[in-house]
């Protein structure tokens, strides 16, 4: 049944047609469509995508991007349309109050309201729901540390919400260029203090890692555990090691088995403390979330 009442939220918003358009918009979407016009694949990632940027750079070459949230290569990697037991858990959240405040939705891309609250998104929701859990298990305030470190940060919701949270430190993320492109569109819209400031670093090449001194935070959110494993090994060699680190993961990615990579993943850090969730309305899939004890 609820399955229904989302396919007909979708079909309406669907019919929904926006045309108007901020200054900043149309000024943010000339640089975008001027940066991938002469851009590269990068090839050194997985299979499926090399087919994710293709779609993408097609999208953003013959399309108007004002609508970018609900073209089909967003909505199969990026944008998650919300579940009930996410909404339930930050409704029941100890920190729901500061949680409500922080999750109306912004109108670029023309995000698709969520079902149950149409203030927000479902991705949206789901930002908050990973956050809540990330915080209550490290057991900090996120706006006590100084620096994190996102591998694949989508089209930068996570990061737009983390700074709405109370981040004020710098926040690196690391991604294919066609996504830090995506990124960088899509922050300047909605968090352009942090952009002009130069607290958001949006990297794509590997080298640039390398200037990155220090890293509080090492989030990475159903990213990290879908890319080849040679290429997690060269960034974490050229990164220094996090005080915490947050992983989201499904246990297995194609023919690689991600329980057996972040078991020894654990094993290379016994210094650290570890938590493992499993999620138990996505089936296959874990937080992997640890830090060094305090003492």
């Amino acid at each position: 049944m609820i399955n229904y009442f989302y396919k007909i939220n979708r079909h309406l918003h669907k019919l929904y047609k926006y045309k108007s358009k901020s200054e900043l918009e149309i000024h943010t979407q000339k640089i975008l469509k001027d940066r991938v016009a002469t851009l590269a694949l990068a090839t050194d990632s997985s299979t499926q995508w090399l087919e994710f940027q293709k779609k993408l750079i097609t999208h953003i070459k013959n399309e108007d991007p004002i609508n970018f949230l609900n073209w089909d290569v967003i909505r199969e990697t990026m944008f998650y349309r919300g579940h009930l037991d996410e909404y339930m858990h930050i409704k029941n959240s100890i920190n729901w109050e500061k949680i409500k405040k922080n999750i109306n939705e912004d109108r670029v891309g023309r995000p698709e309201p969520f079902l149950l609250y149409r203030k927000s998104s479902g991705n949206l929701i789901h930002c908050a729901y990973e956050l809540d859990v990330i915080i209550n298990i490290l057991n900090i305030e996120i706006g006590s540390i100084n620096s994190i470190f996102e591998f694949g940060g989508g089209y930068g919701s996570m990061c737009r919400y983390i700074y709405r949270y109370g981040f004020l430190g710098k926040y690196h993320i690391f991604d294919l260029a066609i996504f830090s492109m995506l990124q960088e569109y899509f922050l300047s819209n909605t968090s352009l203090e942090n952009i002009k400031s130069g607290n958001i670093s949006l990297i794509y090449k590997q080298e640039n890692l390398s200037d990155i001194n220090d890293v509080d935070l090492f989030l990475a959110l159903w990213s990290f555990s879908e890319t080849p494993l040679d290429f997690r090994n060269n960034i974490l060699d050229k990164l220094p090691n996090a005080k915490m680190y947050a992983i989201g993961y499904q246990e297995k990615y194609y023919e690689v088995d991600n329980i057996l990579y972040f078991d020894m993943f654990k094993k290379l850090k016994p210094n650290y403390e570890w938590t493992e969730v499993e999620l138990t309305h996505e089936k296959g899939s874990k937080f992997l979330i640890g830090k060094i004890p305090s003492h």
